[in-house]
């Protein structure tokens, strides 16, 4: 199940578990800068989530047990229903999964706005 949630309505047990996924997925964790996120919960374990930031989608994060499944595709849908504006985000070249992630957001209709050797920007209109 989606579910979009203020940050400062969450409970203590939500922060725990969307902070366990981000460090799961990233290096770094910006729990913390988001105002708004999307969840995606399955038998009361947040398995999925996204922070937006203003029209920044960031830290797509899906349990690796529970990727393939289209939980990310449903949170991006979700995001895109919620802020019905261009939505942007960031792809870091220099992960291993970079061009997987860049086919991914192309086949869900997201376009290369900019790049330079750090990162891509991508956008939906």
């Amino acid at each position: 199940m989606i579910q979009i949630a203020c940050v400062h309505n969450l409970n203590i047990f939500q922060v725990v578990e969307c902070n366990e996924l981000i460090n799961l997925c990233f290096n770094t964790n910006r729990f913390e800068d988001y105002k708004t996120i999307i969840i995606f919960v399955e038998n009361y374990k947040i398995i999925g989530f996204v922070g937006i930031c203003e029209s920044f989608l960031n830290q797509l994060c899906i349990h690796p047990s529970h990727r393939n499944k289209g939980i990310a595709t449903k949170l991006l849908k979700m995001s895109y229903n919620i802020i019905k504006k261009p939505l942007k985000l960031y792809v870091d070249k220099k992960k291993e999964t970079t061009d997987y992630l860049v086919s991914f957001y192309k086949k869900n209709g997201y376009y290369i706005e900019y790049e330079n050797n750090k990162e891509y920007l991508m956008y939906i209109n």
